[in-house]
């Protein structure tokens, strides 16, 4: 079963691009219940939810702004035609989570679901049988920039499709109610708590080390009538300093900068 995480976006002092533009679902062939029916398109051309193993879950990559190159030709020979579909983008930043996926994902196979940030509309890359490969990839780190190229693409005459089916992301680990420390583990994305009793801050971070130096950790905010804040202390590093609330809509993802340091690369703040 491959491994691999969410990778989201950063800002702009780690890469060059700029807003996110499109969220590029995955899911790995393997991690597909071969047991269970795989949908089939109707006549608008909407295809349902895809069947996955129990405990398996989509992940997504955020692409960098302006970056998606999303296209498909064809080549008339002497009996019949060839097609070639191609979905690229780029990933910003050198990341460790990036470099893990690069090296790991070279030649595998993925259904691709390609989410419009503006629109909401989905659709979904490969059928039945006919999955996208990770063909290329090209990562640089020059006076150019520092991102990495991604290129799937496959052969079939199928063009995509709008995915009307469920995208189900692994939960986040659950902040505890009125929690002021949080104790990070080996997950990725954290939630607080919509039944804090009172106003709650959080202060400090626990459980990192040495070898969690340059990770991302995502905060997810659960809303609420108190919802948890996290303000600039030691310890946690945020951009102008300014306070993050935990409203339902909000995230914010920082980078471990060293075992007792969180550093804010971006957020989002619901109003």
């Amino acid at each position: 079963m491959m491994n691999f995480v969410n990778i989201k976006h950063v800002g702009d002092r780690v890469t060059a691009g700029s807003q996110i533009h499109y969220r590029v679902y995955l899911v790995h062939v393997d991690q597909i219940d071969p047991d269970k029916a795989f949908p089939k398109p109707n006549a608008n051309r909407e295809i349902g939810t895809i069947p996955l193993l129990e405990g398996q879950y989509w992940h997504y990559l955020e692409a960098v702004a302006y970056s998606l190159d999303d296209k498909s030709t064809s080549s008339k020979g002497d009996v019949t035609s060839t097609v070639e579909n191609t979905l690229a983008f780029v990933l910003g930043g050198q990341r460790p989570e990036v470099y893990d996926f690069l090296e790991n994902n070279q030649g595998e196979l993925f259904y691709i679901v390609l989410q419009e940030i503006d629109t909401g509309k989905r659709y979904l890359y490969g059928r039945e049988f006919c999955p996208y490969i990770l063909q290329t990839f090209e990562r640089l780190n020059n006076k150019d920039g520092r991102y990495s190229t991604l290129t799937f693409g496959n052969s079939s005459f199928d063009m995509p499709l709008i995915y009307t089916g469920a995208v189900e992301l692994q939960p986040a680990t659950a902040i505890a109610a009125d929690a002021t420390t949080v104790a990070l583990s080996g997950a990725q994305q954290y939630k607080t708590s919509a039944d804090n009793t009172a106003a709650a801050v959080i202060a400090s971070f626990t459980g990192l080390s040495a070898s969690d130096e340059g990770r991302l950790i995502e905060i997810v905010g659960g809303g609420g009538t108190y919802p948890t804040q996290i303000e600039e202390t030691d310890g946690i590093v945020l951009r102008n300093g300014a306070a993050w609330t935990g409203k339902a809509g909000s995230s914010i993802i920082f980078r471990v900068l060293d075992a007792s340091t969180l550093v804010e690369v971006s957020r989002v703040q619901a109003s």
